[in-house]
């Protein structure tokens, strides 16, 4: 560049980040932004998403988490969309995720000795599919079905086993929710019993 042109003047001055060569298709960055571009892209990988961050406030079990255990598990959990018809896991096949919903609901369905799918549960952003790994099941034994579409975090399965075993309020948490669905399991067994339909409602 001439000395004492603008074009110098605004380079020494650190207004202009870099000069594009049309000529050769090329493109000269400055020092100066070189470090800046880095440093953006270091802390884009290293900053946690903000959807994630946004999931963890929504989801009742991540929400009731202190704020150190949040923050340790939020590299490990991904924003997902989930549509309506999803199938999450099948009876049998091994849990590659867990999945905390965040607005969408997930129903549980069991099959009987007729093939006919039964629900038997339902997962919304008060908790997580896929409570069999709480008891060292790694398989489903239901079909969990998007039945309304949203966002959830899901971890893979093998990230998950490692944070439930060091991670006290995670264990307490999830402990108290799974006893939760056991309490409202029982709950339904003797409604369908006893209650006549409109009862049930």
């Amino acid at each position: 560049l001439p000395e004492g042109g603008l074009e110098r003047q605004a380079v020494d001055a650190g207004e202009i980040d870099a000069i594009i060569d049309h000529g050769n298709a090329n493109v000269i960055m400055f020092p100066v932004a070189r470090r800046a571009l880095r440093d953006a892209a270091i802390h884009a990988t290293a900053a946690p998403r903000p959807a994630a961050v946004e999931g963890i406030a929504a989801n009742s079990v991540l929400a009731a988490l202190p704020r150190a255990e949040c923050e340790r598990l939020l590299p490990n959990l991904e924003p997902v969309m989930l549509g309506l018809g999803d199938v999450l896991h099948e009876p049998g096949a091994p849990v590659r995720f867990v999945y905390f919903p965040i607005d969408c609901t997930v129903c549980l369905l069991t099959k009987t000795e007729s093939q006919r799918a039964v629900a038997t549960g339902m997962v919304g952003y008060e908790g997580i599919v896929r409570t069999s790994l709480l008891f060292g099941v790694d398989v489903s034994p239901v079909r969990a079905l998007v039945i309304a579409g949203g966002k959830a975090l899901r971890m893979p399965a093998w990230q998950f086993d490692q944070e439930f075993r060091r991670c006290p309020s995670l264990q307490r948490e999830l402990y108290r929710y799974a006893y939760g669905e056991l309490a409202q399991a029982r709950q339904a067994a003797v409604c369908i019993d006893s209650h006549r339909l409109e009862q049930r409602l």
